[in-house]
């Protein structure tokens, strides 16, 4: 992520993926449980083994992203800049551009604003909010692997210290989406 001037944020990705599915074609294990009951590598379609939920296909993807600091401050030295934290949310927005040169109707374009803030509440501890929403544009027909798929965490132990980008305890893929989308977090 770079400045491009105070307070406001430019990050810019490129990037080219040969996408073909994945077959499960082995179950060993190290420790057999009873009644272990293994899924295949379709979320789509978890019993069945044969059929693949991506057709395979090239895929390049262009993105960039504006994040805005409202209000933000700073100290300035001979050789570096310090950015100081504000007491205003902070704004994103988000662009992605697929281009399959390989498949045409895989094409796509998506669209995401974010706004989130954390705070102090005087000594009552820490408030952060997260709110998202998106919607993919000029869409053909999406590749599963292009859906907007929200960030998860199945386990009960995670490492993660702002829990306001994820989702606990929601299943894989349940709510995957190919339309538009809203989430919030508190």
């Amino acid at each position: 992520m770079q400045e491009v001037l105070n307070g406001l944020f430019l990050n810019t990705k490129i990037s080219y993926e040969i996408r073909k599915p994945e077959f499960n074609h082995a179950n060993f294990v190290f420790i057999n449980f009873k009644d272990t009951h293994y899924t295949s590598n379709n979320p789509l379609e978890p019993d069945n083994f044969t059929k693949a939920a991506i057709e395979k296909h090239q895929m390049t993807k262009l993105e960039t992203g504006l994040t805005y600091k409202i209000g933000q401050k700073f100290l300035l030295f001979p050789t570096q800049k310090i950015n100081l934290s504000t007491a205003y949310p902070k704004l994103q927005i988000n662009f992605k551009k697929g281009i399959s040169f390989s498949n045409i109707k895989y094409n796509f374009d998506y669209i995401e604003g974010r706004i989130f803030q954390r705070f102090q509440i005087s000594n009552k501890g820490t408030f952060s909010y997260n709110i998202k929403a998106g919607t993919f544009l000029n869409k053909n027909q999406l590749s599963f692997i292009d859906y907007k798929h929200f960030d998860i965490t199945q386990v009960h132990i995670s490492l993660v210290k702002d829990y306001t980008n994820h989702f606990a305890l929601l299943p894989s893929y349940a709510y995957s989406t190919n339309k538009k989308f809203a989430e919030f977090h508190a």
